[in-house]
């Protein structure tokens, strides 16, 4: 399976979070401090993400994540 693929499997499927597997905030730094393409999704309301969210994310409501993928660009995706 594709990252992608099980990344959405684990907000569709709870147990299924286990294999898209979970990264550190320090992780997620050096991630993006390498310059490897990652899409950032937050996943909460829309009024959440607008009370604060990581610089450069993208909002989508874990609700719509499915409907949406076609937004999730390319590289790395990591849902918040």
């Amino acid at each position: 399976m594709t990252a992608r693929l099980l990344l959405l499997l684990a907000l569709l499927l709870p147990a299924a979070a286990d294999a898209a597997g979970t990264i550190s905030r320090a992780e997620l730094k050096a991630l993006r401090d390498s310059g490897a393409p990652v899409t950032l999704v937050d996943v909460r309301s829309s009024a959440e993400y607008a009370g604060g969210h990581i610089p450069g994310a993208i909002n989508i409501p874990h609700d719509q994540v499915a409907g949406r993928a076609a937004e999730l660009g390319q590289g790395q995706v990591v849902l918040y």
